[in-house]
């Protein structure tokens, strides 16, 4: 580890000021964006750890990786809502919550990009 750790040092002192200080804070916002035992798991790697089995034989050593399987995906969301009531229409701000088990398939959307009535990107 210490070879690739060393190599990255490297690597970022050829960097401008202003990208490892963009680097930084994407890192600090993702890290905040996981839950609090994910953000102590992966502030603590790499360092030594006794776990305790359930027949409470202890293991010892480093914490070198961890597999996270997600709970539930937290994302935002800003949409056109009509209130059938009053036939208003609203445009909504909110976080929605699902859980992996309601999800048949992902994506990431990189890019996105109102077309013309002719199809051509505006």
């Amino acid at each position: 580890m210490s070879s690739e750790y060393e190599e990255l040092v490297q690597q970022y002192m050829q960097l401008p000021k202003e990208e490892l200080a963009k680097r930084l804070a994407d890192f600090e916002i993702r890290l905040k964006s996981v839950d609090t035992n994910t953000q102590w798991l992966i502030n603590n790697l790499f360092k030594l750890f006794r776990f305790f089995k359930r027949n409470y034989v202890p293991e010892l050593g480093i914490l070198v990786g961890v597999v996270f399987e997600p709970v539930e995906f937290i994302f935002y969301q800003q949409r056109k809502e009509k209130d059938y009531n009053t036939d208003k229409e609203y445009l909504e701000d909110k976080f929605i919550r699902i859980k992996p088990g309601q999800i048949a398939m992902m994506e990431v959307i990189e890019n996105r990009e109102e077309l013309s009535e002719e199809g051509e990107s505006q």
